[in-house]
Order: C-alpha cells, then structure tokens, then sequence
C-alpha cells in the first residue's frame, strides 16, 4: 500500500479521531462495562486524569516548557572547535519551524511530549522522500498504537482509517518512527502513567466529587439561630424574622456591623469539625502525590515545597532533576531517526535544546553575568547582546576586555579620521591611563564596600576575630575579590595579598582596643583603604606590560 497514502490517513485520524462500534475508544469500553477500574470508584483514563487539577497543571507545566525551548539541529566544525547552525538540513525546519502542514514546532513538541508523559510513549511517523530525508512528522495517536518486538526487531502497530471507511492496522518499523518513550520495563516501551497512578488520581477525583456533592446537598451553614420554643409557630414569621435577619448581616456591606438578638434568641457559631480539617489536608497530600508522579517538586496549592534563594536557581533545579531526563530522550531519538547514516558514522550533526529561555533571570543579573563574561572573554558584546533582542554593532565581535584593553571602543579599536589617519587623541585620553582609571575605581568601590562591612561588624559582632577570620575566608570576601581581580587581568596572589594585609592590620588595630574603643579604632585602620587601590590597579597593570 503507498505509504504516503497511509500518511495522509494518519494525519486525518490524528486530527480527527472519532469512535465507533467496530473499534470503540477505551472511555467508551469503561463506560459500558461500568468498570470505575480504580479502588475509589473512579473510571479513569488519559482524559479523564487530565481534569483533576493537579495533573493537568504538572503536564501542562513540563510539555509546556519542552514546547517553548528551541530544537536545534547544530555541526560541528574543525574537529569540534567551532559549530553552526545545520540550517540547510532537511530537519531543521521539522523541528525548529513546522514538523508538518497543521502544526508549528512548539505545538507538535507539546503533543508527543503529552502522549509521553501520560501514556508512557510519544510517537510520530517520519515521511521520508526519495532520498530518503525525512520531510514530515505525523504524530500517532497513543491509545491506537502499540510497539512489538518480531524477530528481534522493533515494529509499531497503529491502526488507520481511510477515506472510503476502511480500517487496518498498519505496521512501521522503528527507523521510521520518533519514539519518545518513558520509563518502562524492557526499554521497548514506557509504562502509562494515568494507568500506574490510577488510584492516586481517582482518589482526587472522588475528594473533588464528594466536596462537590457536599456543598451541593450537605453543606452546613455558618450561623444557626435558636429561638425559645414556641416563639415561631408561623411558618411566615419565621421566614420573616430570618430575611430582615439576612438583609441586615449579610454582605460586604454589612461587614462589622453590631447585631441585636431579642426575645432569647440565640446565635450559633458552626466551625469547621476534625473531619473537614483532615479532608483540606487531605487534599493537600493528594496535591503532593500528583507532583511526585510527575517527578515535580513543587506543585500549585502546596505550601510544603521546596525552597530557593532566586528564580534561577529554582529552574534550574527543575531543570536537572525533571525536564532533563525528557531533553536527553528527544536529543538522542531525532538524532538516531532524522539524520543520515554517514552524519551519525562521523558524529558531525547532532541535536540540541536551547535552554537558555527557561533559565534566564532577572535583568540586573543578567546584565551582571554577560558584564563578567565579556571581561573574562567568554562572550563578545554581540553575544550578550542578543540575550536582550539588540542588534549587533560593529566591533562587537571581539573577544576583548574593555577594563584592560587599549581603547576599547564600539569598533575593538582606534578608529581613522574620515581623511584615512589615525585621530590625534588628547592628552588626557591615553588608552593606558584610561584602562587604569576603569581598574581604579571599581577596586575602589569593592574596597569600599569590604571596609564598611569591617566597620559594621566591629561595632556588632560578638566575636569580632572570629567574624574577620570567617569574611577573610576563601568562599567570602577572598573569593569575590579573586573573581574581580581575575577578571581585570590579576591572579589570585594579588587578591590573597591584599586579604592578608587587610586582615593584619585589623587584628592589630583590635588587639590594642579595648571592647569600648574597637569600633572607632576599626574606623581609623580602614579610613584610608580606598588609596590602596592605586597601588593594586598597578600590580595589575604591569603583568600586561611584563615582557
């Protein structure tokens, strides 16, 4: 049968499953037996887990992010020293742009990433031309495929409706499927995590229907109101006495408004009972369990998660213990299914997820890190600034640092007059004296801020030596130190010297003091540390010009 005309079916299934006598869905086989299939009552499928809260947040969050992160197909160039972007390659497009004519990248990778997480198997036919490129991706649908093993060979099954009514079950070998598989028994096929977890997300399901049944036949008022017996023999009266009640207590706008019982009349107040209390909690647990199968660690409405110092921080953690697992799976499988046999023999092709829009963090921190990367040369200043959508500029190619190198303009360097020769600079304006003014005066501000945290401390710090020993320590104030001095073209000794004689001469400064007097002889010792910069900057300085 022409394989493109099983194409087409498959696509037209994809988008347009129905259910019939002749092949019926599975909700509609657990609809006829009446079979709930999990220990709380609850007939559970891959649909009906995607409406208890939980699970539709976690999947949503973890196909979500795998959706908006760019897959690249990249080459590596001279022996792996250098790589571009393979834009030429009949896959990039397929999973960068448009996998096929009714889906765009990110909705596709969202799809398969779904049928994963929930089924245990995401899987998509690969359209191939007839050079064998691959030029298409269908996506399967989960609940009509399965993958067998034949003769030691991998094969999926899926079955296809075409246009005439015809049904057949329809065989692809593994070569021409991409196969994105969870956890599983015999690394084949990855177990269904609606039917694994079917009794925890029942259990929330049923939690959710019993509150709502309550709510709806059971739900206890707030206030009850007991009047002396016989005082309201009169259906009507009472009915009276209970609106003029209402019209006067109810409402935000009779908020802390004073009430009046009379004729021994009493108000009572109905709290929550052990029962309801356990039931919230419950719900809690039940929050907890979703996020667990799901290998999140933290989920909406549980106020038990972890916790971390910034937001990078915090994605980046679910980077490494969640979405990884996923990026690695769909890495290797596009490029064993979409990349030619001599590419995958000479390993010059290979796939990656760009991860730096989840992993992006405030603009003050970014604009920090991209400042150190480019003094370090690291990066270029194009580099950085394509992190915040800004065009290139000329020059801004070069590997240089601004804080040493000799005029480091917007061009890298010394521009020509429009005659053609060199521009004859001030006085003032040496490209020397100008690399050590930018060295001198950021030491100086770091100086700055270590003295007044000297000052701070000897005025509070119980133990004032033992604090000094502890900000002079590697992973303190030595080490911030060593980062900005590396960065400005120093070594590590020109911070560790510095360090030692700060120390020094604050310990000698509280050995002659008295508890009384060490803040104020603390002061007079740092009163002129700022100077000290100048002869730092010019350590720095000479390792450039050492011959």
């Amino acid at each position: 049968m022409d394989v493109r005309k099983t194409l087409r079916a498959l696509a037209r299934r994809f988008f347009g499953a129905t259910s019939g006598a002749a092949r019926p869905l599975q909700w509609l086989v657990d609809w006829v037996r009446g079979d709930g299939g999990t220990d709380s009552g609850i007939a559970m499928d891959g649909e009906r887990a995607m409406r208890y809260a939980p699970v539709w947040y976690g999947v949503n969050k973890i196909a979500g992010h795998i959706a908006q992160m760019p897959l690249v197909l990249n080459e590596d160039l001279d022996d792996g020293r250098r790589r571009r972007r393979a834009k030429e390659h009949p896959a990039y497009p397929l999973v960068k742009r448009r996998p096929n004519a009714l889906m765009s990248a990110s909705v596709f990778k969202e799809v398969i990433q779904y049928h994963a997480l929930m089924w245990g198997n995401g899987r998509a036919a690969i359209e191939r031309n007839y050079r064998m490129d691959p030029v298409s991706l269908i996506p399967l649908l989960p609940d009509r495929t399965k993958t067998v093993l034949v003769n030691g060979e991998k094969w999926h099954v899926t079955r296809v409706t075409y246009e005439d009514g015809t049904s057949e079950d329809r065989k692809f070998r593994d070569r021409d499927v991409l196969h994105i598989a969870g956890l599983g028994f015999d690394g084949l096929t990855g177990y269904s995590l609606w039917e694994f977890a079917a009794n925890s997300f029942g259990l929330g399901l049923g939690s959710e229907k019993a509150a709502n049944r309550h709510f709806k036949h059971d739900a206890m008022p707030g206030l009850l109101l007991e009047a002396p017996a016989g005082m309201f023999r009169d259906e009507s009266d009472a009915a009276a006495f209970l609106a003029a009640f209402r019209k006067a207590h109810e409402g935000l706008d009779n908020k802390s408004k004073v009430g009046l019982l009379r004729e021994g009349i009493k108000a009572n107040a109905i709290g929550a009972s052990a029962g309801d209390s356990q039931w919230i909690e419950q719900r809690r647990f039940q929050r907890q369990d979703a996020a667990l199968w799901l290998m999140l660690e933290t989920i909406l409405g549980d106020d038990a998660s972890v916790s971390y110092n910034g937001l990078e921080q915090k994605m980046l953690a679910y980077l490494v213990n969640c979405l990884n697992r996923w990026l690695v799976k769909w890495e290797e499988e596009c490029g064993e299914k979409l990349l030619r046999e001599r590419e995958k023999r000479l390993d010059t092709h290979y796939f990656k997820f760009v991860t730096g829009a989840l992993l992006r963090s405030d603009t003050a921190t970014t604009m920090s890190t991209g400042a150190l990367a480019i003094t370090s040369r690291i990066l270029n200043p194009n580099e950085v600034r394509a992190w915040f959508e800004l065009d290139p500029y000329e020059g801004g190619d070069e590997y240089i640092n601004p804080n040493t190198t000799a005029n480091a303009g917007r061009s890298g360097g010394k521009q020509d007059d429009e005659d053609g020769d060199p521009p004859d600079d001030p006085p003032d304006d040496n490209p020397s004296a100008q690399a050590r003014s930018l060295i001198v005066n950021r030491l100086k501000e770091l100086i700055a801020v270590e003295a007044k945290r000297v000052r701070a401390a000897a005025k509070k710090s119980a133990n004032f030596v033992a604090w000094v020993d502890e900000f002079y320590g590697e992973t303190r104030f030595l080490a911030t130190l060593s980062r900005i001095v590396g960065s400005m073209g120093g070594e590590t000794w020109h911070a560790i010297e510095h360090a030692n004689a700060s120390k020094q001469q604050i310990l000698e400064a509280a050995g002659r003091s008295t508890p009384a007097e060490l803040a104020a002889n603390i002061e007079h010792a740092t009163a002129d540390w700022p100077a000290r910069a100048e002869a730092l900057a010019d350590e720095i300085l000479s390792l450039e010009t050492a011959p």
